[in-house]
């Protein structure tokens, strides 16, 4: 799966089944912690498979990409504060 960067700075899916269904955005960026939060359409109610394999395949984008510059990944089965789903 692949991730496309939009204009508003966030990142979703390119893959014909999951584009577009949901958005990660950085909402705090400190020196050594970058949380994102999930944001859902606002027409539809996110499912748990969109933000299952949008938390899942976003983790493995960052470790397969920023892995000498990556020291954790916490995901979390249940919203944030931060999230709207």
């Amino acid at each position: 799966m692949d991730w496309k960067y939009d204009a508003d700075g966030d990142f979703t899916q390119t893959s014909s089944q999951y584009e577009d269904r949901a958005w990660l955005h950085a909402v705090i960026e400190l020196e050594n912690e970058l949380i994102f939060a999930i944001y859902g359409r606002k027409d539809e109610r996110m499912t748990k498979e969109t933000y299952t394999v949008y938390h899942c395949k976003f983790a493995e984008f960052l470790l397969n990409t920023f892995d000498a510059d990556i020291v954790e990944v916490n995901l979390t089965s249940m919203p944030t504060k931060y999230d709207s789903i």
